[in-house]
């Protein structure tokens, strides 16, 4: 028992010492060690039997330079919190002595742990390595070591391809990644006691996974981390509608992997033919190995600037941390997905009120997310033979606009949680949030408002595979009542060219439903399909739109786009028609979820208000239109996606919650704003959410969204209903 309350002691003052400025993760650091103390002492007992000691001599160094290091990152962190400075102030020491006093019995205790964890690792090692009989001389722990690099290389090239991305890996992630494909390979060896075929399986399973993330990467605009595993049904159905070309990447991970298995072939089955200078000769083909993976992907590495793309978020966190660092913490960040805005005081926004109703009827409300549909000509300068979007400007008693989405050419779960629930993916740390917020994280959203508050029959539709993005599940959350998920659930399907569910058909099954409807309000939401991804799915001949700008190989895929926009475009015009004579009153909003991935290589070549190429290429038109002839009293030029629910309910003339009306006075200051916590004001001057002191209605905002979205013992659900009480 002493023993395991040193361990801990150990364990713990090595976790806080790395650990970020966090309360609370200390408090988990702290129980998480007992835990660990117990795997490390059962694992000195019954697999290495060592003789105690406090630091081992051939450790000694590496030691100190670690627990160093974690020393002065402690310093340099904890100094700034202010928790830490308000407890200290009270004991009359200066901060720096305390936090110096503090570092270095902190440090004391996790120089053992340290030297424990290597002594460990070695003898960890040794044991397996034994059993399986892996290294049994020193070149095959050499060769070993070059596989797992060469294994790693594999993994981060698919995700990043930029050659300046190379060299910016921290010490500690680069560690982590080779220990984890290293744990990997000598687990499965131990296993099945094969080396060749635990290390060929190894390879070939990083070699399929790094081609998969090249192309999650291209159409989706992120990695194929961990996590993304339990969206694979929808990638799956996302990636049947693109030509997958092999192209200089894929060719170069097929390099690199090959080279890995040549490697293992002569691992296994050294020098059989060259007996007399077999170690020269396995050496030089291990060397050799190495300089053709490392050519192989630096001249496959293109030179990307992330911040035109809108990757920046994962970008960064992928060239410092590496892909399995990446995947791990990004599994992570979605335990406990919600982040705490800096400065949150929910007595803030207590005192938030609700706004009345103008109208004594409430009009029937359709809001459709309409898949791909974007103008190309707001970020890129083109000549085309006709207009795609004639159709869509063309309508009598429509109010327009550009809506900024989450996403630059992908991302549908990001629009459709924003638009649903006027919630901002600032405060998520992970995307596609209905894969893994549960219901009491969904229950805000426009159908519970138009449901619970003011009686609403609600229909949700979407032809795509019902588990896409689990909206089987996070429908039912959001609480429709009528759901139509899967082709089964629609009539209509016919195709333009080797399209099928055109905006057309959804719209046909659309009418028919609300036709069925009841006496009461009704509320409809669609997602369509018509203008997704690939563009080279039609023959150049069913093309009804053509560019007479050159696009060089992207040519084709723009004219299909456009093509499809046009027809889109077309269907809108005609839903609006079939309503304006309706006995009911109707308004529609529509907004399209986000560009075509294929934005990301055009370039941003158009005069604009804004000098932002990520943000250009993440607006998308959106359009409310009724045929009551709604006031539309809200500033209309620039709006983002979370804005237009409220945008609606008040042209409308519905009540507002006091969570509606802080987003419509947001919006009506600061239009745009994005997943980054950056926004424009209606001048197009930009700033940057830090603090409360920024923004009182950008710090209301987010306080009431997390007030929501943790759902803790201070959540106040009078903020986002107009219910009577």
């Amino acid at each position: 028992m002493k023993r395991i309350i040193l361990l801990s002691l150990c364990i713990a003052s090595a976790g806080i010492l790395f650990c970020r400025a966090s309360l609370k993760l200390v408090a988990f650091v702290l129980g998480a060690s007992i835990f660990c103390s117990c795997i490390v002492f059962l694992l000195e007992k019954y697999v290495t039997h060592p003789k105690f000691a406090f630091v081992h001599k051939k450790y000694i160094i590496l030691d100190i330079l670690l627990v160093s290091w974690l020393m002065v990152r402690f310093y340099s962190r904890w100094g700034t919190d202010s928790y830490i400075m308000t407890i200290i102030s009270k004991t009359n020491v200066p901060l720096p002595v305390m936090l110096g006093i503090i570092a270095s019995v902190l440090g004391a205790f996790a120089l053992h742990a340290l030297d424990t964890l290597f002594f460990l690792s070695e003898s960890l090692i040794i044991y397996i390595t034994k059993r399986a009989q892996i290294i049994n001389n020193p070149y095959n722990l050499f060769a070993l070591l070059v596989i797992v690099f060469m294994q790693n290389l594999i993994l981060n090239y698919s995700g990043l391809q930029t050659f300046e991305s190379l060299g910016r890996q921290s010490i500690v992630a680069t560690l982590f990644n080779t220990l984890v494909i290293l744990s990997v390979n000598l687990l499965l060896t131990l296993l099945i006691r094969n080396w060749k075929i635990s290390l060929t399986l190894t390879t070939v399973i990083f070699w399929v996974w790094s081609i998969a993330d090249y192309y999650v990467v291209k159409f989706h605009g992120s990695p194929l981390y961990f996590s993304e595993f339990a969206n694979a049904k929808t990638a799956a159905n996302v990636m049947s509608g693109y030509q997958l070309n092999i192209g200089i990447v894929v060719i170069n991970i097929t390099i690199i992997a090959l080279a890995i298995l040549a490697e293992i072939i002569l691992f296994i089955t050294p020098g059989k033919v060259f007996n007399k200078d077999k170690k020269i000769f396995q050496i030089s083909f291990t060397l050799v190995m190495l300089v053709l993976c490392t050519v192989a992907s630096i001249f496959g590495y293109k030179k990307v600037d992330p911040s035109s793309h809108g990757w920046a978020p994962w970008t960064e966190g992928l060239e410092t941390g590496g892909f399995l660092y990446e995947s791990v913490y990004d599994l992570q960040k979605r335990q406990n997905p919600v982040v705490e805005p800096e400065g949150y005081n929910v007595e803030s926004i207590k005192k938030l009120k609700s706004e009345k109703n103008s109208s004594e009827k409430y009009p029937d409300i359709i809001l459709i997310l309409n898949e791909t549909f974007c103008d190309l000509s707001y970020s890129v300068n083109f000549e085309a033979d006709v207009d795609p979007m004639e159709a869509f400007k063309d309508i009598d008693g429509a109010s327009y606009g550009h809506a900024t989405v989450a996403n630059v050419g992908g991302g549908t779960n990001d629009s459709e949680f924003e638009l649903l629930s006027s919630n901002s993916r600032y405060l998520l740390s992970s995307s596609a949030p209905f894969t893994f917020l549960p219901e009491k994280q969904l229950k805000n959203s426009i159908v519970r408002f138009l449901k619970e508050d003011l009686g609403y029959e609600t229909t949700a539709m979407h032809c795509g595979i019902a588990g896409n993005y689990s909206r089987n599940i996070a429908y039912p959350y959001l609480g429709f009542d009528h759901i139509y998920l899967g082709e089964d659930a629609f009539k209509y399907q016919s195709s333009y060219g080797n399209r099928k569910w055109l905006d057309s058909d959804n719209y046909h099954d659309l009418t028919d439903h609300y036709e069925e409807g009841g006496e009461g309000p009704r509320f409809m939401y669609l997602l369509t399909f018509q203008n997704h991804g690939g563009y080279e799915q039609n023959e150049p001949s069913v093309d009804t739109v053509h560019v007479k700008t050159d696009f060089g190989g992207l040519t084709d895929d723009v004219d299909e786009f456009l093509s499809s926009m046009k027809s889109s475009a077309e269907a809108f015009r005609d839903l609006t028609d079939y309503f304006k004579d309706s006995k009911r009153d109707v308004i529609i909003c529509m907004v399209g979820d986000h560009a075509p991935a294929f934005i990301s290589e055009l370039p941003n070549d158009t005069e604009g208000p804004i000098d932002d190429e990520s943000l250009n290429k993440s607006t998308v038109p959106y359009v409310i239109w009724s045929n009551f002839n709604a006031k539309m009293t809200s500033y209309a030029d620039y709006a983002t996606m979370t804005d237009l629910v409220p945008m609606t309910l008040k042209a409308a003339g519905l009540p507002l919650s006091a969570y509606y009306k802080t987003v419509l006075d947001l919006h009506e200051e600061l239009p745009i704003r994005t997943k980054t916590g950056k926004y424009y004001d209606r001048d197009f001057k930009s700033g940057e959410f830090e603090s409360t002191t920024d923004n009182q209605l950008l710090s209301d905002y987010y306080y009431m969204e997390y007030n929501s979205l943790h759902a803790g013992d201070d959540y106040i659900d009078e903020l986002y209903t107009v219910a009577a009480k």
